[in-house]
């Protein structure tokens, strides 16, 4: 029999600029969170997990380790008998559906099936740049999702074979998705050069040098693509993030700013935590050498 809880499992690296409000708003769907924490993680990111953790959040962390298992989110549900799973990203954010109202659909199921919700993606707005209080300062968001994505709520109920995760958690598979016109999932995947630096340079560490670049086809695509603009130096601005988050996991090329529209969503958070920033180029070194110490 299932433990009635939802669990959630959160991978986090190098993004302390949001993770702390990611946590708070998103927690609240949840009984308990497992974060993976990247082990190229040099920024605050462990600081702020240690210290949601001593004001009581119900939140577990794992390291990740050098080698990381391309299937980790279906490892996670094999190894954890729960009622439901939400898989989630530090730079998403739950919306639309109150924690009472979501847990009370997912509960109520007798069979299992996922939860689709789908992505609507913020983006720079060169014209009204503000980032004084991410995410909530960003309020500007694509009028198209091209193509389409979704997260996944796996709601496993009593089953006693666990369904395997899709790729990205963006699916289940032998199962058919249900979705809510009011439940979606805000997305911040570019918030400043600093942010996009350390989340592009990390990836290629892994993807060129753990990985060989011997991945599936399509997997981390923006990431390799990002550290490409990194290398030929596109990010220096408000212009080049509009830009950039404009593409972002989009298939559509050309666009104007006549494509973002203001949006206001339902973010609960209250952001307390100080932590002592770092130079850019400063946590790039840091990163190296915690990267050569462990391969």
């Amino acid at each position: 029999m299932a433990k009635k809880e939802i669990i959630g499992l959160m991978f986090v690296g190098n993004e302390d600029d949001i993770l702390e409000q990611s946590i708070r708003h998103n927690i609240r769907y949840l009984d308990q969170l497992t974060v993976v924490l990247d082990f190229k993680s040099v920024d605050g990111s462990k600081q702020i997990l240690e210290n949601l953790i001593s004001e009581g959040l119900p939140i577990n962390i794992t390291f990740r380790p050098a080698q990381l298992d391309l299937d980790f989110r279906s490892s996670f549900v094999n190894q954890r008998n729960a009622w439901a799973y939400v898989f989630i990203d530090d730079d998403e954010f739950i919306c639309g559906l109150d924690p009472i109202a979501l847990r009370n659909i997912i509960f109520n199921r007798v069979d299992p099936t996922y939860i689709a919700i789908p992505w609507k993606t913020f983006v720079i707005n060169p014209r009204d740049f503000d980032c004084s209080d991410i995410p909530r300062s960003l309020k500007y968001a694509r009028k198209y999702e091209e193509p389409q994505f979704y997260k996944a709520i796996y709601i496993r109920c009593n089953s006693m074979h666990p369904h395997k995760i899709g790729a990205g958690a963006h699916s289940v598979l032998d199962l058919a998705g249900i979705a809510f016109k009011e439940l979606i999932l805000a997305h911040y995947p570019v918030r400043s050069v600093k942010q996009l630096t350390l989340k592009y340079f990390a990836s290629n560490l892994d993807y060129t040098i753990l990985f060989k670049n011997n991945m599936p086809k399509g997997y981390g695509f923006q990431q390799r693509e990002g550290f490409k603009k990194l290398v030929n130096g596109d990010f220096s601005g408000p212009q080049s993030l509009y830009i950039e988050s404009m593409l972002y996991s989009s298939s559509r090329q050309n666009f104007s700013v006549e494509d973002i529209e203001e949006l206001i969503v339902d973010l609960e958070y209250t952001k307390s935590i100080e932590i002592k920033e770092l130079p850019t180029v400063q946590l790039l070194a840091k990163m190296i050498d915690v990267f050569g110490k462990c391969i």
